[in-house]
């Protein structure tokens, strides 16, 4: 491994942007260059990160000397950026939704497992520090066994003309591209789902995906969760709720978090100074491409989401649960 870890960056839009800089701020990291088939595009984000622009990934991959890479095009290039990035011997983080479908998930980890590569699904939310509190306390046993799980992540969000509109793009609507972070998190915070119930709608939006959602999860000793998703509501906003046998967890994306066990008479907020879920992410990757620590998400969680949603939209054609 080098001194610094070098670094190529897959997709110069929002994401690689974003991406670009949660390493910026760490001194172990290099980005060295970056790929987007838009020429313009991927100048741009290399003039800023001080890297070399490619417009083809195979030029990028053959000619650079890198040791992981950020897979940050659409959800429709994931699976190709991400194979061809395995096999040129990179560790691979790579944005959610990880693949199209689960079939597609089950490929790139089986690779990266071939190549002894790591592959980490980007699921930053696992990186939000009052998730990571919340599962700290969970597994303290602070609020008992956990018994109901809520989440909302919602807004005025238009996507009318956008790739995330495309099914072909991106799989589908509000269910891959906003309620696999949400299912992520009832995996990580409450545990496995082994079945599924899902209902959808395009109630608002001109778009050909659902711009509204809802899933039931239940796992098997009986903890059920309820995911919520829209791109149409005004005033909706980010909350995760957690109620167990003994306390309740509740996460404001606006105001951090709160709970109460029994034993306590008023809600505590626990002091929260981390960094933004982007930064802590990038760290946990780069943390694990050196060595230093294992993983708290891989690829089989990107795969495992996958097989969720596939199960989810599954249940909205046959209208009844599905298992996963």
């Amino acid at each position: 491994m080098a001194e610094r870890v070098r670094i190529g960056i897959i997709g110069s839009g929002g994401m690689g942007h974003a991406h670009a800089n949660a390493y910026s701020g760490d001194a172990r990291a290099r980005i060295v260059a970056v790929a987007d088939t838009d020429k313009a595009r991927a100048r741009a984000l290399g003039e800023k990160a001080g890297a070399k622009a490619y417009s083809d990934l195979a030029q990028m991959l053959g000619k650079e000397r890198l040791d992981a890479v950020s897979v940050c095009t659409p959800p429709a290039g994931h699976l190709q950026a991400t194979l061809a990035a395995l096999d040129a011997g990179c560790h691979v983080l790579c944005e959610k939704p990880m693949a199209l479908n689960a079939a597609q998930a089950e490929r790139m980890v089986k690779r990266a497992a071939a190549r002894r590569r790591l592959l980490i699904a980007a699921f930053c939310h696992r990186f939000h520090e009052p998730n990571l509190v919340a599962k700290r306390l969970i597994g303290e046993g602070r609020i008992g066994k956990v018994l109901q799980f809520r989440n909302r992540f919602a807004g005025m969000i238009p996507m009318e003309g956008k790739w995330f509109s495309d099914p072909k793009v991106a799989g589908g609507g509000a269910i891959i591209d906003t309620s696999i972070h949400s299912i992520d998190l009832f995996r990580y915070l409450v545990g496995d789902a082994v079945s599924v119930s899902a209902r959808l709608a395009t109630m608002i939006q001109p778009i050909k995906v659902e711009d509204s959602s809802m899933l039931l999860l239940q796992t098997a000793d009986g903890a059920i969760g309820s995911i919520e998703a829209c791109w149409s509501s005004p005033l909706s906003g980010a909350m995760i709720e957690i109620y167990g046998s003994q306390g309740t967890l509740i996460v404001d994306y606006e105001t951090g978090l709160r709970y109460r066990t029994t034993a306590m008479k008023v809600w505590r907020r626990p002091k929260l100074t981390g960094p933004d879920r982007f930064t802590a992410q990038a760290r946990h990757f780069l943390d694990c491409v050196l060595g230093e620590r294992d993983p708290i998400v891989t690829g089989r969680d990107g795969w495992m989401a996958a097989r969720i949603a596939d199960a989810a939209y599954a249940s909205v054609k046959q209208k009844v649960w599905v298992a996963v």
